[in-house]
């Protein structure tokens, strides 16, 4: 069965209710969930911050397991974005 892909305000209404269940379900099919919970860690909310901060390690390693390489580059993209060459725009990804 395909699951659709979930906008943004609905990611973060799950974030607000702390529901891990739809995010560990889609982590299992959608590699660019991993974007989306980036995006969300900007969020002026601290609870929706610090929640797509930590669904973003759950979901990585859920999606790790059928492609690493995907995580990997990923992690790159987030360090790439912490350093001074691209403004240090990233700041959520030390967490």
């Amino acid at each position: 069965m395909h699951m659709r892909s979930p906008d943004l305000p609905e990611l973060r209404h799950w974030l607000l209710i702390a529901d891990d269940a739809p995010f560990l379900k889609l982590a299992k099919t959608k590699k660019g969930l991993l974007g989306q919970l980036t995006a969300l860690s900007y969020d002026q909310e601290i609870n929706v911050s610090k929640q797509a901060v930590r669904m973003t390690g759950l979901a990585a390693k859920i999606i790790a397991e059928r492609d690493a390489d995907y995580v990997r580059n990923y992690l790159l993209r987030l360090f790439w974005l912490v350093n001074d060459e691209s403004g240090g725009i990233c700041w959520k990804a030390p967490n």
